[in-house]
């Protein structure tokens, strides 16, 4: 049976699409370098390059497994072997790149190189092209599992369309510029916020998207200070009866406590449910669905969104079940009276000078 389709569309300064600076592991410093302090070393999701044959440990998945080892099945060995493979997916590995300074062993890469103009500010990026391996991580359940255990949240419900819309990161190789073809906030003095005609950009690729058909739906992925804005703009100019769900993140991907992966997974959960088919754009944030009208970020933490303009704003949850309280009765996307199905194909305007 096929899945449902949705699309998935990458914003500017989008830090739900933005990942921590990724910092040579203590497997990977020689010695003379500094060793990053505690007791384990950190990892970050990565590829195998190659098959590989593992032995894992036994109960060592939970502290109260050899409290139970009465009922696990017993081959009479105390470790479980299974070959690994490319294909499998991204592992949590150290991290093992070093910077290449014009020595012979290179140097580690560290957080403070984004904020070093003597070395490019890195050279890197920290942001992703799209969002597909934000939602690889997540099936993956590098940033964690559901309340069930399982994961592939995201794949076993529907299949995606990635688009880059108005992405928060560029492929420099192939030519693409910062401020023109993509827009992330850091490193900081490398910052590119977009233009007003990037808008145009975003409306028609967005209109065009979802003028397709067999899609159920439409994710948008946007900076928490401008996404409220961006909502509101979709909701007035796209003509489309299909669920169109905005979302951002206080903290970064495969950062502790991440809330923009939870928020993707409940935009999905909101488009798939029908409960908000002819609502047209909604802010999905928190576990909350907000009327594009009066979503507003109060301030910079998770749970800092709130409905402003002292009439409701607060549609629904997403429970489970997804739960529509309220549904907004102002217009809005296929009855929008600004819409660009609506809208002239020309403006006749007098220019007086003098």
């Amino acid at each position: 049976m096929d899945k449902p389709k949705i699309a998935v569309f990458s914003g500017p300064t989008s830090t739900i699409a933005n990942s921590p600076n990724l910092v040579t592991s203590n497997k990977g410093r020689a010695d003379g370098d500094r060793n990053l302090p505690g007791r384990f070393d950190h990892l970050v999701a990565q590829s195998l390059y190659e098959p590989v044959t593992v032995r894992i440990k036994k109960f060592s998945a939970h502290p109260m497994e050899e409290d139970a080892k009465g009922v696990y099945f017993d081959d009479g060995k105390d470790y479980y072997e299974v070959e690994l493979h490319p294909e499998d997916g991204p592992f949590l590995l150290p991290y093992m790149a070093r910077r290449k300074d014009g020595s012979g062993t290179g140097a580690p890469f560290e957080a403070g190189d984004m904020t070093n103009a003597a070395i490019g500010y890195g050279g890197r990026q920290s942001f992703y092209p799209d969002a597909s391996r934000v939602f690889a991580d997540i099936d993956r359940s590098i940033a964690g599992r559901d309340e069930h255990g399982e994961g592939n949240l995201l794949d076993r419900k529907a299949d995606f369309e990635f688009i880059r819309a108005l992405p928060p990161a560029g492929y420099t190789e192939l030519g693409e510029k910062a401020g023109e073809d993509y827009f992330p906030y850091q490193p900081f003095p490398m910052s590119r916020r977009p233009r007003y005609s990037d808008l145009a950009r975003v409306t028609n690729t967005v209109q065009r998207t979802l003028a397709q058909s067999g899609l159920a739906g439409a994710i948008w992925l946007e900076g928490s200070p401008t996404v409220e804005e961006t909502t509101y703009w979709l909701s007035l100019l796209i003509d489309t009866q299909l669920p169109l769900t905005c979302c951002a993140s206080q903290r970064t991907h495969g950062q502790l406590a991440n809330d923009g992966d939870r928020n993707i997974v409940d935009a999905v959960e909101v488009i798939l449910s029908g409960q908000v088919n002819g609502m047209g754009a909604v802010g999905v944030q928190d576990e909350r669905i907000y009327a594009a009208r009066e979503f507003k970020k109060a301030d910079d933490r998770p749970g800092n969104y709130k409905a402003t303009g002292g009439h409701g704003g607060i549609l629904g949850t997403v429970g489970p079940p997804v739960t529509i309280w309220y549904r907004p009765n102002y217009k809005h996307t296929a009855s929008s009276d600004v819409n660009l199905t609506r809208l002239p194909a020309d403006v006749i305007f007098t220019d007086t000078t003098g």
